[in-house]
């Protein structure tokens, strides 16, 4: 159980991160948001050219 938070993790977790460039709906699910910048993850390698490629989305590393 969680007795007390540190003040930074405040400080670090305050701000929100803007997808909008997913275009997903208001109360999109987790797996829609992951389809999503997996699908743009994979936009931005074929852009950046052969030496470059996407193998899988699950790899442990």
């Amino acid at each position: 159980m969680l007795r007390q938070t540190h003040p930074a993790a405040l400080e670090i977790f305050r701000d929100g991160y803007m997808l909008e460039f997913l275009d997903l709906p208001g109360g999109h699910a987790e797996t829609d948001l992951q389809k999503g910048l997996l699908a743009r993850l994979k936009e931005f390698l074929s852009e950046l050219g052969r030496d470059f490629c996407f193998v899988g989305s699950e790899y442990p590393l």
